[in-house]
Protein backbone atom coordinates (compact mmCIF):
# COMPACT_ATOMS: atom_id res chain seq x y z
CA UNK A 1 0.00 0.00 0.00
CA UNK A 2 1.12 3.64 -0.71
CA UNK A 3 2.07 5.63 2.19
CA UNK A 4 0.53 9.26 1.80
CA UNK A 5 2.89 11.75 1.10
CA UNK A 6 0.70 15.29 0.43
CA UNK A 7 1.04 16.09 4.07
CA UNK A 8 0.05 20.01 2.93
CA UNK A 9 0.71 22.26 5.90
CA UNK A 10 -1.85 25.08 5.06
CA UNK A 11 -1.10 28.29 7.37
CA UNK A 12 -2.71 31.99 7.22
CA UNK A 13 -1.26 34.90 9.09
CA UNK A 14 -4.04 36.63 10.83
CA UNK A 15 -4.44 39.92 11.66
CA UNK A 16 -7.32 42.48 12.47
CA UNK A 17 -8.33 45.44 10.40
CA UNK A 18 -8.41 47.34 13.52
CA UNK A 19 -4.90 47.12 14.58
CA UNK A 20 -3.88 47.78 10.53
CA UNK A 21 -5.69 50.70 10.70
CA UNK A 22 -3.82 51.57 13.64
CA UNK A 23 -0.33 51.10 11.62
CA UNK A 24 -0.02 47.41 13.24
CA UNK A 25 0.18 44.36 11.62
CA UNK A 26 0.56 42.49 15.02
CA UNK A 27 -1.08 38.89 14.63
CA UNK A 28 -0.06 35.21 14.00
CA UNK A 29 0.24 32.21 11.70
CA UNK A 30 -2.00 30.12 12.12
CA UNK A 31 -1.49 26.47 10.93
CA UNK A 32 -5.07 24.90 9.85
CA UNK A 33 -3.73 21.54 10.62
CA UNK A 34 -4.35 22.71 14.02
CA UNK A 35 -7.89 22.89 14.00
CA UNK A 36 -10.38 20.32 13.04
CA UNK A 37 -12.60 22.40 11.25
CA UNK A 38 -13.25 26.42 9.76
CA UNK A 39 -15.43 26.86 13.02
CA UNK A 40 -12.66 26.00 15.35
CA UNK A 41 -10.14 28.05 12.99
CA UNK A 42 -12.02 31.09 13.16
CA UNK A 43 -12.99 30.38 16.88
CA UNK A 44 -9.28 30.32 17.53
CA UNK A 45 -8.34 33.38 15.48
CA UNK A 46 -10.97 35.52 17.10
CA UNK A 47 -9.31 34.39 20.61
CA UNK A 48 -6.16 35.23 19.47
CA UNK A 49 -7.61 39.00 19.12
CA UNK A 50 -9.05 38.83 22.23
CA UNK A 51 -8.00 42.40 23.30
CA UNK A 52 -9.98 44.09 20.81
CA UNK A 53 -14.10 44.46 21.42
CA UNK A 54 -14.72 42.86 17.90
CA UNK A 55 -12.10 41.85 15.85
CA UNK A 56 -12.97 42.16 12.60
CA UNK A 57 -10.34 39.33 11.13
CA UNK A 58 -7.53 40.33 8.08
CA UNK A 59 -5.52 37.73 6.57
CA UNK A 60 -2.85 39.28 5.59
CA UNK A 61 -0.52 36.33 4.40
CA UNK A 62 -1.16 32.76 3.71
CA UNK A 63 0.74 29.92 2.53
CA UNK A 64 -0.39 26.09 1.00
CA UNK A 65 -3.93 27.67 0.11
CA UNK A 66 -5.26 28.21 -3.80
CA UNK A 67 -5.83 31.70 -3.56
CA UNK A 68 -9.63 31.26 -5.02
CA UNK A 69 -10.15 29.98 -1.55
CA UNK A 70 -8.90 32.79 0.52
CA UNK A 71 -9.10 36.36 0.36
CA UNK A 72 -7.75 39.60 2.68
CA UNK A 73 -10.94 38.87 4.29
CA UNK A 74 -12.88 35.00 3.99
CA UNK A 75 -12.33 31.32 3.87
CA UNK A 76 -13.76 29.14 1.84
CA UNK A 77 -15.35 26.91 3.81
CA UNK A 78 -14.44 23.95 1.85
CA UNK A 79 -10.61 24.21 2.31
CA UNK A 80 -10.64 22.07 5.19
CA UNK A 81 -12.41 19.03 2.27
CA UNK A 82 -9.07 20.43 -0.18
CA UNK A 83 -7.06 19.49 2.76
CA UNK A 84 -8.59 16.05 3.10
CA UNK A 85 -8.80 15.35 -0.35
CA UNK A 86 -5.02 16.28 -0.97
CA UNK A 87 -3.76 14.71 2.20
CA UNK A 88 -5.41 11.56 1.35
CA UNK A 89 -5.01 11.08 -2.48
CA UNK A 90 -1.97 10.16 -4.31
CA UNK A 91 -1.73 13.49 -6.41
CA UNK A 92 0.90 15.77 -5.53
CA UNK A 93 -0.89 19.08 -4.00
CA UNK A 94 0.50 21.10 -7.13
CA UNK A 95 -1.39 19.32 -9.43
CA UNK A 96 -4.59 20.19 -7.15
CA UNK A 97 -3.37 23.95 -7.67
CA UNK A 98 -2.89 23.69 -10.85
CA UNK A 99 -6.16 22.48 -11.36
CA UNK A 100 -7.90 24.81 -9.60
CA UNK A 101 -6.22 27.78 -10.54
CA UNK A 102 -7.76 26.76 -14.16
CA UNK A 103 -10.87 26.37 -12.95
CA UNK A 104 -11.32 22.60 -12.53
CA UNK A 105 -13.64 21.92 -9.27
CA UNK A 106 -11.12 20.24 -6.85
CA UNK A 107 -13.45 17.65 -6.44
CA UNK A 108 -12.70 16.32 -9.65
CA UNK A 109 -9.06 16.33 -9.50
CA UNK A 110 -8.65 12.29 -8.65
CA UNK A 111 -11.35 11.08 -10.94
CA UNK A 112 -9.61 13.68 -14.12
CA UNK A 113 -6.48 13.73 -13.79
CA UNK A 114 -4.22 12.13 -16.59
CA UNK A 115 -0.88 12.62 -15.86
CA UNK A 116 1.94 14.67 -16.89
CA UNK A 117 3.75 15.28 -20.07
CA UNK A 118 6.48 17.73 -21.52
CA UNK A 119 4.05 18.35 -24.73
CA UNK A 120 0.92 17.42 -26.18
CA UNK A 121 2.76 15.07 -28.79
CA UNK A 122 4.18 13.31 -26.11
CA UNK A 123 0.84 13.30 -24.25
CA UNK A 124 -0.68 11.30 -27.24
CA UNK A 125 2.03 8.70 -27.69
CA UNK A 126 1.70 7.97 -23.55
CA UNK A 127 -2.12 7.68 -24.07
CA UNK A 128 -2.14 5.54 -27.10
CA UNK A 129 0.82 2.92 -25.24
CA UNK A 130 -1.54 3.12 -22.04
CA UNK A 131 -5.14 2.27 -24.03
CA UNK A 132 -3.24 -0.40 -25.85
CA UNK A 133 -3.06 1.32 -29.24
CA UNK A 134 0.29 -0.77 -30.40
CA UNK A 135 3.52 -1.15 -29.57
CA UNK A 136 5.79 1.32 -30.15
CA UNK A 137 8.56 1.12 -32.90
CA UNK A 138 6.02 -0.60 -35.04
CA UNK A 139 3.61 0.02 -37.11
CA UNK A 140 1.17 1.89 -37.88
CA UNK A 141 2.69 3.60 -34.44
CA UNK A 142 5.90 5.16 -35.87
CA UNK A 143 3.32 5.80 -39.10
CA UNK A 144 1.22 8.21 -36.72
CA UNK A 145 1.15 12.40 -37.41
CA UNK A 146 1.50 13.05 -33.37
CA UNK A 147 1.23 16.49 -33.65
CA UNK A 148 -2.30 15.80 -35.51
CA UNK A 149 -3.57 13.15 -32.96
CA UNK A 150 -2.06 15.23 -29.76
CA UNK A 151 -4.63 18.58 -31.53
CA UNK A 152 -7.77 15.93 -32.25
CA UNK A 153 -7.04 14.19 -28.65
CA UNK A 154 -6.62 17.80 -26.59
CA UNK A 155 -10.29 18.44 -27.64
CA UNK A 156 -11.06 16.22 -24.63
CA UNK A 157 -8.35 17.12 -22.43
CA UNK A 158 -6.72 20.36 -20.40
CA UNK A 159 -2.72 21.59 -19.74
CA UNK A 160 -1.83 22.83 -17.22
CA UNK A 161 1.90 23.23 -16.14
CA UNK A 162 2.84 19.79 -17.70
CA UNK A 163 -0.58 18.20 -16.24
CA UNK A 164 -3.58 16.81 -17.98
CA UNK A 165 -6.84 16.67 -17.10
CA UNK A 166 -9.52 14.79 -18.94
CA UNK A 167 -12.95 17.55 -19.73
CA UNK A 168 -15.61 15.73 -17.73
Amino acid sequence: MDTVKNKIEPMIYVGTYGKYNEGSIKGKWLKLNDYEDINAFYKAALKLHNDEHDPELMFQDWENIPGSMICEGDLNVDIYDLIDAVNNSHIDYEVFLSAIESGFDWDSVEENYRGEADSHEDFAMEFAEETGFCEPGNWPYNCIDWERAARDLMMDYTEVDGHYFYNS
